[in-house]
């Protein structure tokens, strides 16, 4: 019979190659994690997500600050570790993924929200700040994604983007991140698809006329 921590490690480690699949992570970019009790499980440092095994996870207390390996000599969690500890202290976060999809990585360096032209990106995402630049694996870039996930309003879930760096997603479970990190990629690259048909300028403005011809 399957334990609950075998089927999470599963769960995760699908998830993973899914981002991978998708084109959501390369090399050993990107990192995710979700609640298994009182503890989290997370993807190790230094890790391909698209070849992770179940046993290459990292269980650890959700209380814990710092990031060492396992007992025994097992793998460290990834350095972003301060980042997810921190979305899973606010309230009805489950499941955490950093990913660096390409569209949306590029639109990270403009510094500003991301615009949302589809009802369904509306919907689901309600705003995506980009977080400033900061160290990966800072304690400064941990603050500043709490902050950013606490302005959308504490729903439990939501996406950001990092200077420089990808995209961050949270939500109630693990799918629903995945979905998340998914709906961003789309987005952005559909404003990257709408700047080359109808030039940047038109593109830009028609972001704050959501819905009109055009967006």
């Amino acid at each position: 019979m399957t334990s609950p921590d075998e089927a999470a490690r599963e769960v995760l480690v699908e998830a993973c190659r899914r981002l991978d699949r998708l084109g959501l992570v390369h090399a050993t970019a990107g990192n995710a994690s979700m609640r298994l009790g009182p503890d989290l499980l997370v993807t190790p440092k230094g890790a391909a997500l698209g070849s992770l095994r179940p046993g290459d996870l990292v269980r650890l207390p959700l209380g814990q600050k710092a990031a060492p390996g396992e007992a025994g000599g097992g793998p460290e969690p990834t350095s972003e570790l301060p980042t997810h500890l921190a979305l899973h202290a606010l309230p009805g976060v489950a499941a955490v993924v950093h990913a660096h999809p390409p569209f949306a990585t590029a639109f990270s360096f403009e510094g500003r929200d991301l615009p949302l032209p589809t009802d369904e990106a509306r919907t689901l995402l309600r705003a995506v700040p980009t977080v400033p630049y900061a160290p990966p694996g800072s304690k400064a870039l941990a603050e500043a994604v709490a902050e950013a996930a606490g302005s959308l309003g504490g729903r439990g879930q939501g996406a950001v983007l990092l200077a420089r760096h990808g995209a961050l997603a949270w939500a109630g479970d693990l799918a629903r991140a995945v979905a998340l990190v998914e709906l961003v990629e789309a987005t952005a690259k559909l404003l990257c698809i709408r700047r080359l048909w109808f030039g940047a300028e038109a593109a830009r403005r028609a972001d704050d006329r959501p819905g009109e011809a055009g967006t």
